[in-house]
């Protein structure tokens, strides 16, 4: 009996090594779907220009901060203030998230209630988004997809002349009948960047003349690159709408408002590129070497 069951057990670790001896049976590969061909043979015989053109966004904090309380810090966060500003690439590229953009000690705080604190400007985040486009013949401009222009550009690039230059934030690859050197450029002119100045400042309704002075001496001024459209319509009045801050009425009791008003603009030669007409009507941006 007892032989018979030492047998069976051999028999049995017999069996479980060859089963682990045995290759494992191949896994059919199922092969990754083909992309979509996209079709720019109707772009490809009109196009005269592609160009994508961003937009970006910096997401702004305006929050207090008490050096010595963090209870009060919870406090601030509830009642700091958001904004979002559209402008340039300068400015975006320059601003990191976190980064703090301008801080404003509060002495008239310290001196009359012994609040030991500062008002920060904070870039609390930062994006930007894309639209693609295409111009025909006619000057008519068409809006295509991602993928769209990612396959008009390389055909364009395969079968013509182009030029592909980017500046603030926009690329634009315009197909030429002759070379840049070939031109005749009946005017140039250096491209124009535009840039304004922001006055942030703290507003109560109140009639207590040292919170007026904690106001008053804890004001920011911020410098931003923006649009050439945001910059023909900036006036020197408010850069937002200002809304009343339920959460500083909750939490303080205090009804406030966070302004932010246009004190300044002016704009800025970018001597990097310059603007040509040629004799034809085209207007192109290049950069300045290649038409010194």
């Amino acid at each position: 009996m007892k032989k018979s069951l030492i047998w069976l057990c051999f028999f049995v670790v017999f069996l479980i090594v060859a089963a682990c001896g045995q290759p494992s049976p191949a896994v059919p590969t199922i092969p990754a779907p083909s992309p979509t061909p996209v079709n720019v043979a109707p772009i490809l015989d009109a196009v005269t220009q592609l160009t994508v053109q961003r937009s970006y966004f910096v997401f702004l904090k305006f929050v207090k901060h008490n050096a010595l309380s963090p209870i009060e810090n919870m406090k601030n966060e509830f009642k700091a203030v958001h904004q979002t500003i559209v402008v340039g690439q300068r400015t975006y590229d320059e601003m990191a998230v976190g980064q703090e953009l301008s801080t404003k000690f509060d002495g008239f705080g310290l001196l009359f209630n012994g609040d030991f604190a500062t008002y920060k400007v904070v870039v609390e985040d930062k994006q930007f988004t894309s639209q693609y486009l295409w111009n025909d013949q006619s000057g008519e401009s068409h809006e295509i997809t991602f993928d769209e222009y990612q396959a008009a550009s390389a055909a364009v690039a395969k079968e013509k002349t182009v030029l592909t230059v980017e500046y603030s934030g926009v690329t634009v690859t315009t197909v030429l009948d002759m070379p840049i050197n070939e031109m005749i450029i009946v005017n140039k002119v250096p491209l124009i960047r535009y840039f304004v100045q922001i006055l942030v400042k703290n507003e109560n309704l109140t009639m207590d003349f040292t919170k007026m002075l904690r106001n008053a001496s804890t004001v920011h001024h911020i410098i931003f690159e923006v649009p050439a459209e945001q910059y023909n319509t900036a006036t020197d009045g408010e850069a937002w709408t200002p809304t009343w801050n339920p959460n500083s009425i909750i939490l303080s009791g205090r009804v406030s408002q966070l302004h932010g008003s246009v004190e300044s603009h002016w704009t800025e030669e970018d001597l990097a590129y310059v603007v040509i007409t040629t004799d034809t009507g085209l207007v192109l941006v290049v950069p300045s070497e290649l038409v010194k």
